[in-house]
């Protein structure tokens, strides 16, 4: 998998959790960390890239 695929990926999943905390207000607080933790994950991923 290249780190492309991971960003496709990490793409859809934030997709998902921004889906769910819209969809699952109850538990709306625990997908937007999730969402922070994904964005997290593929800003250091483009940051390795640059190097």
């Amino acid at each position: 998998m290249t780190s492309e695929d991971m960003l496709v990926k990490l793409d859809e999943m934030i997709g998902h959790a921004v889906r769910q905390a819209i969809s699952d207000p109850i538990h709306a607080s625990d997908w937007v960390e999730i969402r922070v933790s994904l964005q997290d994950a593929a800003t250091r991923i483009k940051q390795l890239r640059e190097k």
